[in-house]
């Protein structure tokens, strides 16, 4: 084995190690939509790169194919994943809808079945063959019509994401530091250098510069996960006051559109019969009107409703998210559960005004009462009369008992 094929071996090996831990790091820190995307994408690098090491490692034909074959259960998804990332990153979505999944992920799916069934149809690869170059064996293949379908679409994803990273940076409509959006900008626009390298200079040396461009994108991306940490703390943040959080949340943003909520009210609402997705509140709360002109109220309020046979009380209140913008309104509205609450306030009101063994009012709810009613006397000129009257509690019972002898 030479040196050329050592140091690339060495290489990959060391990216794919960097892949694998960022994998495991950002799917063990949450799993929201930003970070399953991000882990989904390394982890897809990271089968790619494994592919490509064992093949310029193999001597033999079949090997290499094969080896060729393992990557793409992850080639063909690293595009769209990277775009995802992107668009989840900036905010242009808050989460894949099954519709944009299946738009997006079509081609790639058919892809991996294309390269999965090759030697039936021959519609990816044409012919294989093995090419010598500085000493060692590379694996030659003659592209057919399919690889140009999934080429062209990889080019596409790779320049939706920096046009959606450039967009972000102009706009900043997310929020982040403009910094932020140049770390992923340049890491996405690696990987067309690796893809013009492929396309136009595969034939002369076979060698997969997209495998070898791949790291250096990992490593910028490590930079700003390191630099601005807005893989942890950002995001650890939103898990934690959002998306856990035990208080039901549901972001409204343009045109009263639900653009995001949190797992308690994704229930609470389940509880309610209704769906929440990405359309206006009165398509949603179509069959609930007393809903939808609380949930339309930009104002707090107490509701009660009747759950599994149970009445519930709940608190509505309602969080401003910034200002107006062309008429339309951006709302966080919190739901919190407030029924036990409302339990043992009551339990303490009537230990607090009922004597509990004769289970009248006692002296301090006698005065309170007293005071109202003095007050509506004095309000309205009306007269007051009160009785007074001392009941001997063994003479009662003595009555009592001759009176039920009596009745016998």
């Amino acid at each position: 084995m030479n040196t050329l094929k050592i140091l690339q071996s060495l290489y990959l090996v060391l990216a794919v190690i960097l892949a694998q831990f960022f994998a495991a790091y950002l799917f063990s820190k949450g799993k929201t939509s930003y970070r399953r995307a991000f882990s989904a994408l390394v982890l897809c690098i990271s089968i790619y790169l494994f592919g490509y090491i064992m093949i310029i490692n193999s001597n033999s034909l079949q090997e290499m194919i094969f080896w060729n074959q393992i990557q793409y259960f992850g080639l063909p998804f690293i595009s769209v994943l990277w775009l995802m990332v992107a668009l989840l990153y900036t905010k242009t979505i808050y989460y894949l809808k099954p519709q944009l999944g299946l738009l997006l992920f079509s081609i790639p799916v058919i892809t991996f079945f294309v390269r999965l069934t090759n030697t039936w149809h021959h519609l990816f690869y044409l012919n294989w063959g093995i090419r010598e170059f500085q000493g060692y064996s590379s694996l030659f293949m003659e592209r057919g019509v399919w690889y140009y379908v999934n080429i062209y679409y990889t080019i596409l994803c790779l320049l939706l994401t920096v046009i959606t990273y450039l967009v972000g940076y102009l706009k900043n409509k997310a929020g982040y530091s403009k910094s932020h959006f140049l770390v992923f900008l340049f890491a996405s626009l690696l990987p067309f250098l690796g893809i013009v390298l492929v396309i136009f200079a595969f034939d002369e040396l076979t060698i997969d510069y997209s495998a070898l461009i791949m790291p250096i994108s990992l490593l910028i991306i490590s930079y700003g996960i390191i630099k601005y940490d807005f893989l942890e703390i950002r995001t650890l943040a939103r898990e934690t006051i959002f998306e856990y959080n035990s208080i039901g949340m549901v972001v409204f943003g343009p045109g009263e559109r639900i653009i995001d909520y949190n797992k308690a009210a994704k229930k609470f609402f389940k509880k309610l019969g209704i769906s929440l997705n990405n359309y206006p509140m009165e398509q949603i709360f179509n069959r609930e009107p007393e809903l939808l002109e609380i949930f339309q109220s930009e104002t707090s309020c107490d509701i009660s409703l009747l759950i599994d046979g149970e009445e519930r009380f709940y608190e509505i209140d309602v969080v401003p998210l910034g200002g107006t913008h062309d008429g339309n309104r951006r709302m966080l509205k919190s739901i919190r559960d407030v029924t036990e609450e409302k339990k043992i306030k009551e339990k303490l009101k009537v230990l607090a005004t009922i004597d509990s063994l004769s289970g009248l009012n006692n002296r301090a709810e006698f005065m309170n009462l007293a005071k109202e009613e003095f007050e509506r006397v004095r309000r309205n000129k009306e007269q007051l009369s009160l009785l007074i009257m001392d009941l001997d509690i063994s003479s009662s019972s003595t009555i009592a008992l001759a009176m039920q002898q009596e009745m016998k």
